[in-house]
């Protein structure tokens, strides 16, 4: 795959993350644990469906203290076997550069994920 990334990105542990992820494209709601990496211009993620390339979402955290909003596009979409949950399709979200406050608040949300997963590693 071309790497035309424009900030570095870090790998998330999902039995790490005690919130929720959701992802609404449409009047689709699907919630994920599968972050394969995130920056704080997008990030990777694993989902059940395959979604169309420039398709517009929003995406939501919570957790007991903290919800965050923001939004992006579907940048790609890899076909790959899937996983033992049923999770074949991995999928590249782009933060939308128009609210880049909620992208940063986004990003550093899963900011204690990555520290820890660095420091595993």
């Amino acid at each position: 795959m071309d790497n035309r990334r424009r900030h570095d990105r870090k790998p998330v542990r999902a039995d790490d993350i005690r919130g929720e992820f959701v992802l609404v494209a449409g009047n689709s709601r699907y919630t994920f644990s599968e972050v394969e990496d995130v920056s704080i211009s997008g990030l990777g993620i694993l989902l059940p469906v395959c979604l169309h390339v420039n398709d517009q979402v929003v995406l939501n955290y919570r957790d007991e203290d903290l919800f965050i909003e923001t939004r992006g596009f579907v940048a790609w979409v890899r076909e790959r076997p899937a996983t033992p949950s049923g999770l074949r399709y991995r999928t590249g979200v782009r933060f939308s550069r128009e609210d880049v406050h909620s992208n940063i608040l986004f990003f550093m949300a899963l900011r204690e994920y990555i520290d820890r997963f660095s420091e595993a590693s």
